[in-house]
């Protein structure tokens, strides 16, 4: 009964010539397959880095102009309320109540041009977009310039005046004209 090869002790170990038990075959084909990994991702790591092709001028073109699409899209929803600085005469009202006082107007008629106000303000139709009221505050101070021969005359005029100061504070200081 002793002679049983599944009792002895010696029966575990595998037989000469046999192969090594499965999991002994794993451990090395793990380390085997890191090492590969290892030696690939260092070949990777040294080889120089493939040359990409150069996007041609129309694709650049497009590209930008998509991306510029994208944030006025982004920015045309941003209230412009909260992109533009308020009118200072309505922050004036808002925090300076007792500064000036208003103009004896009838109740009825604040009342209407509040209600007509708040009306404005949330028809989100009549609404201007940030852009939009970009454009608009452009034409604005395209209309407030003065018209290029005036502004020439004015850009003279402070020309003379500048060489005007200037002789002046040369003959205060005695300096040679």
């Amino acid at each position: 009964a002793e002679s049983s090869p599944a009792a002895s002790p010696l029966a575990a170990l595998p037989a000469a010539g046999s192969s090594p038990p499965a999991a002994t075959t794993m451990a090395k084909s793990t380390r085997n397959s890191r090492r590969k990994r290892m030696r690939q991702s260092e070949a990777l790591a040294s080889a120089p880095p493939a040359a990409a092709p150069e996007p041609s001028r129309s694709d650049l073109f497009e590209r930008l102009l998509s991306h510029s699409q994208y944030l006025e899209g982004l920015i045309s929803m941003v209230p412009p309320k909260f992109y533009f600085a308020p009118d200072p005469d309505q922050v004036a009202k808002k925090f300076q109540k007792h500064v000036k006082k208003a103009a004896a107007v009838p109740k009825h008629q604040l009342k209407v041009e509040a209600r007509e106000r708040k009306k404005a303000r949330l028809n989100v139709a009549e609404q201007l977009s940030v852009p939009e009221e970009i454009q608009r505050l452009h034409e604005l101070e395209q209309q407030q310039q003065p018209p290029p021969a005036a502004a020439a005359a004015a850009a003279a005029v402070a020309v003379d005046a500048a060489a005007a100061a200037a002789t002046a504070v040369r003959r205060l200081l005695r300096l040679p004209l």
